[in-house]
């Protein structure tokens, strides 16, 4: 095993980034990655044999060859700089791994030895992410997006699609009988000269998500700065159809302003790094000047993780608008229950919660049978022999070619909660469900023949309730006229099921989706009945 430490100051980003990508050209496996309180971080890799050695342990002779023609494979693919001609090879012989690992431990019991070997087979290529001195596992989880067989699939059926990490929804890392799943959260390109991205992944146990969050935080302001590639156009649609017109409604503007200034107060709740405030400060501030009136913010960034509000807000063209920026370093659950939270608004006060809510979503491998999922998921070849799809079929000499793959970062919404339709990672999810099952030899028992399964996420419920049991909401209403909301997990019936926590009979929340021109996730604005705004918002009434 080798131990490469990663200097972390800010002078060194490109260098850490640089390290990173040239241990991914090298034959290696990257086992895991300590964080250190200062910045710093030590990467541990492995060697093939080590790697493997639960796996040679259980001495099956077909599991065997199978690994030595991926070690084939996987050295040349490394050694011709990751080239795709070599890709669908590469993916044929991890699945036929795969496949085999599963085979032989149907007749098992959940054994040490098994499970053991079944995760070193599923976390391939992937790395925990801790703590330095964190003695209870990884918190956290990388892979990338050209050397792990999994993600790579979308890249065989669908060359030209943009990275990313909700391809490949769920990973495993660490080692031990308790082994983590982790969630797809966030990408960085390494080099502007390489294809190969890092994919982030956060905890799915909820106990872990605090420290998660707080680690990849961390390694961020080493090998990228935790910027959002999509904030100036989600800023633009927030702007454009939800603020502008609720502050302009009627050509008044809406609170307290003079002839040369209006006040507009942002409170930003999981505010992660404040680009999204920031970005829509711009674009509102940018939409009144064109109006002829300035504008100046005040802005409450709301997050247990502290924030740089100068990385983004101290730039030369919003700098002079901002009056202040706080960073509330609190858990919003906490801070939301407490009487006084903030001070009297001096104009349009805003709340903003974006795509926060679903990073507090419940995640795991969902099965069904075939075709109870059929209509729903809409995979194509489910009937009658849906298995044409998985990578061991259509991949090999005499396969159909990755254009049978069923994979997509598409939105399939089910009863439990939402999932992709990515029937061709079946086997991969079946090999999470027993890698996670409680241990008793019923749960690694195989289901029917045709089942399928998914990664699943589903909203937590108990996320829109304060620490004293009241509706967030409503709450955030309190000090707020109007409040934005964004989740890729709030369905409008969540929101509809929330609605009894909310006492006062004058909130009113609106549907804005589609006038947002949203298919990835679901925005709403809540407000009071008796504000002039609520004309303004174009959307369909919830209640």
């Amino acid at each position: 095993m080798a131990a490469v430490l990663v200097p972390a100051m800010a002078a060194a980003r490109v260098h850490c980034r640089g390290r990173l990508l040239g241990l991914l050209e090298r034959e290696v496996l990257l086992k895991r990655l300590d964080v250190g309180p200062d910045g710093r971080f030590i990467v541990e890799a492995q060697g093939w044999g080590d790697y493997w050695e639960p796996v040679l342990a259980l001495g099956h002779a077909e599991v065997m060859a199978r690994l030595e023609r991926l070690h084939d494979i996987w050295g040349r693919y490394i050694r011709d700089g990751l080239a795709p001609s070599l890709r669908r090879e590469y993916c044929f012989r991890y699945f036929a791994l795969l496949d085999s690992t599963l085979a032989d431990n149907l007749a098992k019991p959940a054994s040490p030895p098994v499970r053991s070997a079944l995760q070193r087979v599923l976390g391939f290529e992937c790395l925990g992410i801790a703590a330095a001195g964190y003695a209870q596992g990884p918190v956290a989880a990388a892979t990338t997006s050209l050397r792990n067989p999994c993600y790579l699939l979308t890249k065989l059926k669908t060359p030209d699609a943009l990275d990313d990490c909700q391809f490949l929804p769920l990973i495993p890392a660490g080692d031990g009988q308790s082994p983590g799943l982790f969630y797809q959260y966030r990408q960085h390109r390494l080099c502007v000269d390489s294809e190969n991205s890092i994919l982030l992944y956060l905890s799915a146990d909820q106990g872990a998500r605090g420290e998660s969050f707080r680690v990849i935080n961390a390694l961020e302001q080493q090998i990228g700065l935790g910027t959002d590639p999509r904030g100036d156009e989600r800023a633009l649609r927030i702007a454009e159809r939800v603020v502008i017109p609720y502050l302009t409604h009627g050509s008044e503007l809406q609170g307290p302003r003079s002839d040369a200034m209006v006040d507009i107060e942002l409170v930003d709740v999981g505010s992660g790094s404040g680009i999204l405030s920031a970005r829509l400060c711009q674009q509102v501030r940018r939409s009144l000047a064109n109006r002829g009136t300035a504008s100046r913010f005040r802005v409450w960034m709301v997050d247990l993780t502290l924030s740089d509000p100068s990385r983004f807000f101290g730039g030369r063209q919003l700098r002079s608008s901002i009056d202040c920026v706080a960073v509330v370093g609190s858990d919003y659950r906490r801070w939301l229950a407490a009487r006084e939270r903030l001070p009297r608004a001096s104009g349009a006060r805003i709340g903003l919660v974006s795509r926060f809510f679903n990073n507090l979503s419940d995640f795991s491998v969902g099965t069904a049978p075939a075709e109870e999922l059929a209509d729903s998921v809409g995979w194509r070849g489910i009937e009658p022999e849906w298995g044409d799809c998985l990578p061991t079929r259509c991949l090999g000499p005499d396969g159909r070619g990755p254009e049978a793959l069923d994979v997509s970062n598409a939105r399939v919404w089910l009863d439990a909660g939402r999932t992709f339709a990515q029937a061709s990672l079946s086997r991969y999810f079946e090999g999470l469900f027993r890698l996670t099952a409680s241990g008793n030899d019923s749960s690694w028992r195989r289901h029917d023949s045709d089942a399928e399964f998914f990664a699943l996420r589903s909203l937590r419920p108990e996320c829109l309730l304060t620490g004293d049991g009241d509706s967030v909401l409503e709450r955030l209403l309190d000090d707020c006229s109007l409040v934005v909301l964004q989740d890729a997990d709030m369905r409008p019936q969540d929101l509809l099921a929330h609605r009894q926590r909310i006492r006062s009979p004058e909130v009113v929340a609106v549907d804005m989706t589609r006038s947002l021109g949203l298919k990835g996730h679901f925005s709403y604005a809540l407000l009071r009945v008796t504000d002039p705004g609520l004309e303004s918002l174009k959307g369909e009434r919830l209640w």
